[in-house]
């Protein structure tokens, strides 16, 4: 099961990304400088390259690398390394990133995709606060959740090959062994789309979305769909018993080779779709997909893509409950004085009232019909209602 489940990461393409270190650990060496050991998330950098710490707003020239105590003059996406800079004070620094100068910006608000932890047992109301985590930065913020109906009807790209399940492209379609990966980004985390379980997609400004009080657990058009995708897999099942069964019969008993090459074949097929059942079952178990607008408390440095982590950590620490709340991917920035306008989040209303009296009857020219055009009732609208709005419905 773990060698099934176990996928080395694809990282084609990754060195043209712009280069994103994680720093756990800074201290100083007496006549070399400063150096600073953590992990490379994305890109590369090489000796003499400049590197930007835009918390503190200082850009150094590396100076030596090192990895497991042996010299390197470069360093790729999931390397351990402890780069050493120059003119850097070691006290400034605790954790934090390193990054291509240019390459991270400043992140007041997000749109962001996020996913309920299905072990969190409270309720998630929208525009209430938490403690969200990206990278070494834990902050406050203010989120609110939409969405999960639309997300819920969308098709997202499945890669079926090894080669394709850590691809953090935005393609509709797996990319083909060999092909360069289209649009690659900077993340803040080695895994990719399939590591994360959140998938790739664009914010679109130009949809429909339905308000939310708060972030849903269970989706009711989802079970139909469960049902429908087990009867399916059920009958390929069987298809594959009454295969095994008519080859079986067929095969002459003295040739046992080919009967023994059939029964390992048809074996094969038979674990490969239950293997593709139990995915279903695992996807349909987790929580819906989400999308999320994030309002930063204190503005952070980090790059698109990132993951995040949403919290409770207010809760007692004595309870023995789950304070993780939720993940996700930041997707985009989000601009308060001008995206509010252009997000589209409508809400179900409706009136109720009385109908007791009926216009003049008209008979219609059209089919000689006897209709009425105009209806009178009452406990509809109060008197202060603003009755323009509803003209014309």
């Amino acid at each position: 099961l773990m060698k099934g489940c176990m996928r080395l990461p694809d990282r084609r393409g990754q060195r043209e990304a712009p280069f994103h270190f994680s720093i756990d650990h800074c201290f100083a060496i007496k006549g070399q400088g400063t150096v600073i050991t953590g992990t490379c998330l994305s890109g590369h950098a090489k000796v003499n390259d400049i590197v930007q710490f835009p918390e503190l707003g200082l850009e150094r020239k590396i100076k030596t690398i090192q990895m497991f105590r042996r010299q390197v003059t470069e360093v790729n996406q999931g390397d351990r390394a402890g780069i050493c800079l120059a003119n850097l004070d070691s006290k400034l620094i605790e954790r934090g990133i390193a990054v291509k100068p240019g390459s991270v910006s400043l992140i007041y608000s997000a749109v962001a995709l996020v996913r309920k932890v299905r072990f969190f047992r409270g309720k998630l109301p929208t525009d209430s606060k938490f403690h969200v985590s990206v990278g070494h930065t834990t902050i406050m913020a203010t989120v609110h959740f939409f969405g999960a109906r639309e997300l819920s009807q969308m098709t997202f790209p499945t890669n079926e090959n090894d080669d394709a399940v850590y691809d953090d492209t935005i393609n509709d379609s797996p990319t083909p062994k060999g092909a360069q990966q289209q649009q690659q980004l900077a993340s803040s985390s080695l895994g990719g789309a399939s590591a994360s379980g959140l998938p790739r997609i664009p914010f679109n400004y130009e949809k429909e979305f339905l308000y939310q009080a708060e972030m849903v657990e269970k989706l009711k058009d989802l079970k139909d769909n469960s049902l429908d995708e087990e009867n399916t897999s059920n009958d390929h099942n069987n298809g594959a018993a009454l295969l095994q069964e008519g080859d079986e019969q067929q095969q002459p008993r003295g040739d046992e080779n080919d009967k023994s090459t059939n029964r390992k074949v048809i074996a094969e097929d038979v674990q490969q779709q239950h293997s593709q059942k139990h995915k279903q079952q695992a996807q349909q178990q987790q929580p819906p997909l989400h999308w999320a607008i994030l309002h930063f408390q204190t503005p952070v440095f980090c790059p698109w893509n990132s993951l995040i982590i949403g919290s409770r950590l207010d809760t007692d620490v004595q309870a023995n409950t789950c304070r993780l709340a939720f993940s996700g991917r930041l997707i985009e920035k989000f601009d308060p004085k001008k995206d509010t306008e252009r997000l589209k989040i409508y809400t179900h209303k409706e009136k109720t009232g009385i109908v007791f009296r009926l216009g003049d009857p008209y008979k219609r020219n059209v089919d000689g019909k006897i209709v009425c055009y105009e209806l009178f009732g009452n406990d509809l609208f109060k008197k202060e209602t603003n009755m323009a709005q509803f003209v014309g419905m």
